[in-house]
C-alpha cells in the first residue's frame, strides 16, 4: 500500500477516534447525533468496499473505539449494513413474519433500491424478499425473517419502468427495472430477476393496487372459520 493510502488510513481511523471517543461525552444535539452517525456508516461501507482501508492490527485504542462504534450503532439503529429504507414505510402495518404470509399473490425475491444509493453516488441494489398479500407490499432480509424489514399500503400505486436504478452498463438488467409511484407518496425501485418475473410482479402489483382488503382482513385472515 502507497503512503497515500496509508495516510488515507490513518485519517479515517483519528476520524473514527475523535467521533466515538473524544465528543462520547459531549451534549451533542439530535441533528449532531444523526450526523456523527451517518459519518460513521460511512466508514464502515468504505472500510467493506476497500477493506485496505481496515486498521491492519487493532492497538487497545482501536479496539475501544469500534466497541464503541458497535455500541453507538446498537443504540441508534444505525449500521454499515443497514438499508436506509427500510426505516420507511406504512408505520400502521402490524409485524409479521414471513413465514406467516401464506396465500399471497406473489412472493419471491427482488433487488431493492436504497434510497441515499452506494457511498459514491451509484445504485445501492439489496436482496430483498417481497411479497404481495391483499393491498400490502411486503419487504423483508430473508423468507425466514420474523419482522418485515418495510411495507406499504399498494392502493394508488402503479408500476412503470425504472432503468436508472441500475448501472448503465447493465444493460440487461436495467430492462427488468421497474418502480412503484403514487402520487405525494415515496417511490420504491426493485429489479427484477427474470423477464418473466418481472411481468409477474407487475400483474401482482396492479391487484394489490385494486385490492381494498383492510388492516382487520389481514390480521384476522387465518382465524378459524374464515370461508
Amino acid at each position: 500500500m502507497t503512503s497515500f493510502h496509508e495516510s488515507i488510513k490513518e485519517l479515517i481511523s483519528e476520524v473514527e477516534k475523535f467521533l466515538v471517543e473524544t465528543i462520547k461525552k459531549e451534549a451533542l444535539s439530535k441533528t449532531s447525533k444523526e450526523h456523527k452517525q451517518t459519518i460513521l456508516d460511512k466508514i464502515g461501507r468504505l472500510r467493506e468496499e476497500f477493506p485496505q482501508f481496515t486498521p491492519d492490527k487493532q492497538s487497545e485504542d482501536t479496539k475501544s473505539a469500534d466497541q464503541s462504534f458497535t455500541d453507538e450503532s446498537s443504540r441508534t439503529g444505525g449500521s454499515s449494513n443497514a438499508d436506509d429504507e427500510d426505516q420507511y414505510g406504512d408505520s400502521n402495518i402490524p409485524a409479521i413474519p414471513a413465514q406467516d404470509l401464506t396465500d399471497t399473490i406473489k412472493c419471491g425475491f427482488l433487488e431493492k433500491k436504497q434510497r441515499k444509493g452506494g457511498l459514491f453516488g451509484g445504485p445501492k441494489l439489496q436482496k430483498r424478499w417481497c411479497a404481495i398479500k391483499h393491498n400490502i407490499f411486503y419487504y423483508y432480509e430473508s423468507a425466514k425473517e420474523r419482522k418485515q424489514h418495510g411495507a406499504f399500503y399498494l392502493n394508488g400505486y402503479y408500476l412503470e419502468a425504472a432503468p436508472e436504478a441500475v448501472d448503465k452498463k447493465d444493460s440487461a438488467r436495467r430492462e427488468l427495472s421497474f418502480q412503484l409511484v403514487c402520487p405525494a407518496k415515496r417511490t420504491y425501485q426493485f429489479v427484477a430477476l427474470s423477464k418473466e418475473d418481472y411481468d409477474d410482479w407487475k400483474v401482482a402489483t396492479s391487484k394489490g393496487a385494486l385490492s381494498s382488503s383492510s388492516r382487520e382482513n389481514i390480521l384476522n385472515d387465518d382465524e378459524p372459520g374464515e370461508v
